[in-house]
């Protein structure tokens, strides 16, 4: 006998969780055009972009171990999204006029009721 939610169970939990989602991201893909010189050139152009229903909130404080030095407290947030969303890891999210990076995905299990990332704030002030 398992234990656990079955799959209607865990369907209704997800709409639920998607009410809580009180913010709109626009993600946008990048495009990475080569010039004459082989060099790279990453726009993002507002054609590709879309939005998602999403909630932001600032990380805990031991979540920065996980990265190091390399992310500044007070600049990493965890997105949730809608479960089955996908966002491409370097796409530009904008949400509340503040633009973000993917720094980390986070785990994705068949239980999940939302699918998330760590994003960082791309130029705090």
């Amino acid at each position: 006998m398992g234990i656990g939610f079955n799959a209607n169970e865990v369907a209704s939990f997800r709409q639920d969780a998607a009410g809580l989602l009180v913010d709109t991201a626009t993600i946008t893909p990048p495009t990475v055009t080569i010039d004459e010189t082989g060099a790279a050139a990453t726009t993002y152009a507002a054609t590709g972009a879309y939005t998602l229903a999403c909630m932001i909130t600032e990380s805990r404080p031991s979540v920065y171990a996980m990265f190091g030095a390399a992310i500044q407290p007070g600049t990493l947030y965890r997105l949730r999204l809608p479960y089955g969303s996908s966002i491409p890891d370097d796409a530009r999210i904008v949400i509340n006029s503040k633009t973000y990076r993917v720094a980390k995905p986070d785990s994705n299990v068949s239980y999940n009721i939302t699918d998330g990332l760590y994003v960082v704030l791309q130029d705090p002030a």
